[in-house]
């Protein structure tokens, strides 16, 4: 089977209809069998960034919107519980797993890339800067590593007192 090619088409930034649950809706451009019409559409709170980076044990935005990115290819190719909670897992090994669950996905299944947009402002503009779509999130989201590792901390140690860790 080729790997099929997945497209960050735009992403947008809007809230829930409560209006107290800010969220990113991102728009994919998939194959016509994976959805018809060929348009996956993604609606994830904005705190998922920062979740993600905690789960995960990830310093930076990019590779938590890596990851925020391919979870919707993961979930459909291979089932996260034979390769164990990333909460059960040190920080480095949490990150290995999810690192090599992405390559295996880019190499096997599915390849996602990120589309490119245009700045400009109509004919007084001489260039065309390009920025690919996702980079609205960029400049929204900070990874703080010492908040993530704190975090991770703190749900290591409501892990034991649960009497869940290993």
């Amino acid at each position: 089977m080729a790997v099929q090619e997945w497209v960050v088409t735009s992403v947008e930034d809007t809230c829930d209809v409560s209006g107290r649950v800010p969220l990113w809706v991102i728009t994919y451009q998939v194959p016509e069998d994976v959805m018809p019409g060929g348009r996956l559409v993604k609606y994830v709170p904005k705190i998922a960034i920062e979740n993600r980076a905690v789960v995960y044990g990830l310093s930076s935005v990019d590779e938590a919107l890596d990851v925020l990115l391919y979870e919707s290819a993961l979930s459909v190719h291979q089932a996260d519980a034979a390769m164990g909670s990333p909460m059960l897992m040190d920080a480095v090994s949490a990150r290995d797993m999810i690192r090599e669950q992405i390559d295996t996905c880019r190499e096997q299944w599915v390849n996602v890339s990120i589309a490119q947009e245009g700045t400009g402002s109509g004919r007084k503009a001489r260039t065309l800067v390009a920025s690919d779509v996702c980079q609205k999130i960029r400049d929204a989201v900070r990874i703080d590593p010492v908040v993530v590792a704190a975090a991770r901390l703190e749900m290591s140690r409501e892990l034991l007192r649960e009497g869940n860790a290993s």
